[in-house]
């Protein structure tokens, strides 16, 4: 298959399940998981739970209490694995007082409200991988 080919079946599946991912993307934001304190034991837990739910079996590593990595397996051992090598937690949204007030932010961070398809706020499009897919 041909990168070109790759790109068009992900923007595809995207599209075909925007719906879903919205409302994805709303949930993770609404966990806390600023830093400091850094604690991503409950934004882990939350993926964690949903790669169970499609099929994959999660692999949680912690190294120190709430620095957590997880890696996910396929059901029924294909060989495909998951890496999650971004980071999950987030910068500190600061004084959420100030947000009710509209004068820094159109909506409180952590509402996951307004989501759309170019969402961007508080660690929604990040600048790092979120996933790669490897052979075993």
């Amino acid at each position: 298959m041909r990168g070109q080919d790759v790109v068009d079946m992900v923007r595809t599946a995207v599209a075909q399940r925007q719906g879903e991912l919205i409302d994805l993307a709303q949930r993770l934001i609404k966990i806390p998981s600023e830093n400091p304190p850094g604690d991503t034991s409950e934004i882990s837990a939350f993926v964690a739970d949903y790669l169970r739910a499609h099929d994959w079996e999660p692999h949680w590593y912690e190294p120190s209490r709430g620095a957590v990595s997880l890696v996910a397996t396929a059901a029924g051992g294909c060989g495909r694995h998951v890496i999650l090598c971004g980071h999950s937690d987030t910068v500190p949204a600061g004084d959420h007082s100030a947000c009710a007030s509209q004068r820094t932010l159109p909506r409180m961070p952590l509402a996951g409200a307004g989501i759309t398809e170019n969402y961007a706020s508080r660690g929604a499009l990040g600048d790092m991988p979120i996933a790669d897919e490897k052979e075993a």
